[in-house]
């Protein structure tokens, strides 16, 4: 869901100037109406409202790990397959207990 404001007193679109707005893109945070957000959905019963810049990918890093993809070295690959890691670890102590 978009980030809504409390207080919309003067918050205009940034596409659009003369369109007032009370939403936000969850990613970068700008203000946009809502023809110029769109959704992502990040579960089966969440999703996330992205201005068209933002769901292209060209807005950088994110808080919702968008930007994974695009960086490497072991930081990403840890962020990425940490479960598998977790599995790895549990499966080892599984072994060593009996």
């Amino acid at each position: 869901m978009a980030t809504s404001l409390l207080s919309p007193t003067g918050l205009r679109c940034s596409t659009h100037r003369d369109a007032p707005t009370t939403l936000r893109c969850d990613e970068c945070g700008r203000p946009f109406c809502r023809e110029c957000l769109t959704t992502r959905w990040i579960t089966s019963r969440s999703s996330i409202w992205l201005c068209r810049a933002c769901a292209r990918g060209a807005s950088g890093p994110s808080a919702w790990g968008a930007s994974l993809g695009r960086s490497s070295g072991a930081g990403a690959w840890l962020a990425r397959y940490w479960w598998l890691l977790g599995a790895i670890a549990v499966m080892a102590w599984l072994a060593t207990a009996h």
